[in-house]
């Protein structure tokens, strides 16, 4: 879950002016590279699911664990 947060925390950072140009902030930049096959379950269970972007920034993504 934490994974997909990440994402969509960054793919909202990098969503610039309706110009479609990303320029939230210099150096960060993706672009959408795929998804886990799409789940059909009942409302109540659980699945994983996952969303690929593409680094395309000049900054290197690192990956951080943080306490929950």
């Amino acid at each position: 879950m934490r994974f997909v947060v990440t994402l969509i925390v960054a793919l909202v950072l990098t969503l610039g002016p309706s110009s479609g140009q990303a320029s939230a902030v210099v150096g960060y930049d993706s672009d959408y590279a795929g998804e886990s096959a799409l789940l059909n379950i009942a409302p109540d269970p659980s699945q994983p699911f996952q969303v690929f972007f593409k680094n395309t920034g000049t900054t290197t993504w690192q990956k951080t664990l943080r306490a929950r």
